[in-house]
């Protein structure tokens, strides 16, 4: 294909390029022709003016006249010449001989006379229109001189030549001159493409075919010969980068190699760091646990005292029971919720229903030590909250938020947190479940606001946390598609977060 198109190329383009060469000369060549003819024809009519001029004098000395004297000679000089007129004034403006088969624009060539008997000058002049050989030329030269006998002024005489004959043969000149380059531009362009071929056509095909077996166990990708022409520089440059490239491509999949390495070292990294998180919040969960634990085992114990007794009826005796059956489920409910946030996330993305998560959590939270005196509200209004995402990994970015609250607000007399939800499109029409953890404890700082989704950076006392509950929850926001942004103006935080509304079928 490519050798094919090249040389079409390279044919169209010597045709063309021979062709407007020998155009171009065969004009030159025929416009010099014209030149040259031209003033073959002038200098004709120069010598024919320069025979009248002494004939006329010789009349005028002999004061004889000058059609008996010689006309016969001047009428076969005239035909001799190619010309087919000639007139004759005196000094005085007046025609005393004329003669030829072209002398029909007599008024013309009088004025033309009379001029040069005036001015004393020679002039050359052209009459009328006919078809050159390139387009609409002159049909009739027209040359005139005065005639002067011992430097005195006595006549003036003008001889008129036919061109046609001139461009007859021009005409013929150019049928052959085209007939010459069309030969010429067939022999030089077959000419040329058998030399180009051999010089570049076939480099470049052999130069392809090797391109086509290129393989990267090749010690020599492309031949180079002893000849130093552009070919074999190329073939050298060639090989040289091909040998780059080989080289670039192993250490590529070297360092292929090792990215695939540590990216799976950076994902197992990312997940002890969230597992580690997780498990930092149980921790605090869990610090409670004995207290929250305590009170119902003791109310446990006290019931089943009251049942050893002889003197209770068998009323009381159910209702103890039913008391005791109340703090038994009371305590599996504490553990059960504490195994729940601390189950390891599969990392699974399923439909999740996210109201009832956030229920669980906030009522969760709501029996634990560090939410004593925090009243914990939820506005649920968004009516489509259902999601793609991993249930568990959901539940500890709730509960991070929620611990997070917790703690800004701790010690306020009116502590509150809010959960509220809603739908919400952004500039291209997607629907975001909106979820938001407001508070009213002091707010962010300025100069911190911008910090928050770092990893490890914490405004806590040393020991009250690790700086990577808000950095590991913004990551798994992210790779569920959604984002996080914090908005704090002096006074109370807002954590907001926007997940992507499942698309229903």
């Amino acid at each position: 294909m490519l050798s094919g198109g090249l040389k079409a190329n390279i044919g169209v383009n010597l045709v063309l390029l021979l062709g407007m060469g020998m155009l171009l000369i065969n004009f030159v060549i025929m416009a010099a022709v014209d030149r040259i003819l031209m003033q073959t024809a002038k200098s004709k009519g120069e010598q024919l003016l320069s025979i009248a001029s002494n004939e006329f004098k010789t009349a005028q000395r002999m004061e004889l006249n000058l059609s008996a004297v010689s006309g016969e000679f001047l009428r076969r000089m005239t035909l001799q010449s190619g010309f087919a007129c000639i007139m004759i004034f005196d000094q005085k403006m007046k025609q005393i001989y004329q003669d030829g088969v072209l002398c029909s624009h007599a008024g013309q060539i009088k004025k033309y006379t009379c001029n040069v008997i005036k001015t004393g000058q020679r002039t050359t002049s052209y009459l009328g229109k006919t078809w050159g050989f390139f387009s609409q030329q002159n049909r009739l030269l027209v040359i005139s001189a005065p005639i002067f006998e011992k430097s005195i002024l006595s006549g003036g005489v003008s001889v008129v030549m036919e061109l046609e004959n001139i461009y007859i043969v021009l005409r013929h000149l150019q049928k052959s001159l085209l007939l010459y380059i069309l030969i010429n531009t067939m022999a030089l362009t077959f000419i040329g493409m058998y030399r180009l071929t051999r010089i570049t056509l076939k480099p470049l095909k052999r130069l392809l075919k090797r391109a086509d077996d290129y393989h990267e166990t090749s010690d020599e990708f492309f031949m180079t010969s002893k000849d130093n022409n552009e070919f074999n520089q190329l073939s050298s440059a060639l090989n040289r980068m091909l040998m780059r490239i080989s080289m670039d491509s192993k250490q590529r999949e070297t360092i292929v190699d090792d990215l695939r390495k540590t990216n799976r070292k950076l994902l197992k990294a990312q997940q002890e760091i969230i597992r580690a998180e997780k498990l930092a919040s149980i921790g605090r969960l869990s610090s409670g646990l004995a207290h929250e634990i305590g009170n119902p085992i003791g109310i446990v114990l006290g019931y089943l005292e009251l049942l050893k007794r002889k003197d209770i009826n068998a009323q009381e005796k159910e209702e103890f029971i039913v008391r005791t059956e109340k703090e038994i489920n009371r305590i599996n409910l504490i553990i059960k919720q504490l195994l729940d946030f601390s189950r390891p996330g599969k990392g699974i993305k399923k439909t999740v229903i996210v109201h009832p998560v956030i229920e669980d959590i906030a009522a969760a939270l709501r029996v634990q030590p560090l939410t004593v005196g925090i009243k914990i509200t939820t506005d649920l209004s968004a009516p489509n909250h259902i999601v793609e995402a991993d249930q568990e990994q959901l539940r500890q970015v709730f509960l991070n938020l929620l611990i997070n609250a917790a703690d800004a607000v701790h010690g306020r007399v009116d502590a509150k947190i809010n959960i509220k939800t809603q739908n919400f499109l952004d500039t291209e029409k997607t629907c975001f479940l909106k979820i938001d953890f407001c508070d009213n404890g002091i707010g962010i700082s300025k100069e911190h606001i911008d910090n928050i989704f770092d990893p490890f950076f914490t405004t806590k006392a040393p020991g009250k946390g690790t700086g990577l509950g808000l950095s590991v929850s913004f990551r798994i926001i992210e790779e569920l598609g959604g984002s996080m942004q914090v908005s704090s103006e002096g006074h109370g935080t807002s954590l907001i977060i926007f997940l992507p509304i499942k698309e229903t079928a």
